[in-house]
This record gives C-alpha cells, sequence and structure tokens, in this order.
C-alpha cells in the first residue's frame, strides 16, 4: 500500500454532526493519515489528537493539507 498524504482537521470535533468531525471520519476511511487537533480532546473518531497545529509539525512524515 502507498503512503497516502496527511492532514491536519484544526478544531476536530468529537460531536459526529460537526463538519470537521466528518471530515475527519471521511478522509480516514479513504486511508489519509488524519492528525486532528483540540486541545480539549484526546481522542477523535480513534485518532490521538495534538493541541496546537505546532504540535502536529513534530512528526517523522510531510503534512499535506490542513482543513479549518
Amino acid at each position: 500500500m502507498e503512503d497516502k498524504e496527511a492532514v491536519v482537521v484544526l478544531g476536530a470535533s468529537t460531536k459526529a454532526s460537526r463538519y470537521s468531525n466528518m471530515a475527519v471520519r471521511q478522509l480516514k476511511g479513504k486511508g489519509y493519515r488524519v492528525i486532528p487537533v483540540n486541545p480539549g480532546h484526546p481522542r477523535v473518531e480513534g485518532l490521538e489528537t495534538v493541541a496546537r497545529l505546532s504540535d502536529s509539525l513534530r512528526t517523522d512524515f510531510r503534512i499535506n493539507h490542513s482543513l479549518l
């Protein structure tokens, strides 16, 4: 399997009705590496969150897109 692009979702919500949560689910379902950013929740849709965007930059892969 080839590596998919990484996408940061700023303000990722734990509420399924929110656009940011829908985006996380859809991107994850398509095989993207998703990094949810939310200081108020440790996980969103089973993915570990980071508190700040700068935390997501300390990774061993390249972030290709961000979603606000």
